[in-house]
């Protein structure tokens, strides 16, 4: 384990206290990109706990890569349920992101080919931690910081309508007015 990922699951630990954290057991295919460039990337898979009733999954040895301030950044999804998929969907994005981690930004999204969960949902947004706030967010190291995104599953139609009107905060201005449950697979989409 590298000081810089000891940092960051130092961080992740504290933030989870009072949670069961394990590191979920890696794909059947890891990408040999991966490998050679993020040697020990994996990621934890976090039970429910005092922070959330889900599971997270937290992914670690991605901040070896770095952004175009200099800082790092990890990757963090909520589940209602734990499921290999989620762990699949980390390993996926790492494996995108590790060559173009400088140009990551909030609103991005991902197209997964398939359901989240078997539900509705078939694209992924990085946006902030919001259910969680800063406090799991931002965690300082040595060399800068460390930035955690949240991986939220979300709708095609919903992607679409971020993608045509260029606004992650009237994306996000509709999910707080429908009070959306970001752990359910099959919420109703709010464009």
């Amino acid at each position: 384990m590298s000081r810089h990922d000891m940092f960051t699951r130092l961080h992740v630990a504290g933030f989870f206290q009072g949670h069961e954290i394990s590191r979920a057991p890696d794909p059947e295919y890891v990408p040999q990109r991966m490998s050679g460039t993020l040697p020990g990337f994996h990621v934890l898979q976090i039970g429910p706990g005092p922070q959330t009733s889900g599971w997270a999954y937290v992914t670690q040895g991605l901040c070896q890569t770095t952004l175009a301030d200099g800082d790092g950044l990890e990757l963090c999804l909520v589940s209602p349920e734990p499921d290999a998929r989620n762990v699949e969907c980390l390993f996926m994005l790492g494996d995108y992101l590790v060559e173009k981690v400088s140009t990551v930004h909030f609103g991005q999204t991902f197209d997964i080919g398939a359901p989240w969960l078997s539900g509705l949902m078939t694209h992924l947004l990085l946006s902030k931690p919001y259910p969680f706030g800063p406090d799991l967010e931002i965690a300082k190291r040595p060399s800068g910081y460390v930035h955690h995104l949240w991986v939220l599953p979300i709708h095609k139609a919903e992607a679409d309508f971020l993608h045509e009107c260029g606004d992650l905060d009237a994306l996000e201005d509709r999910f707080d007015v429908a009070g959306i449950d970001y752990l359910d697979p099959w919420r109703a989409a709010v464009v």
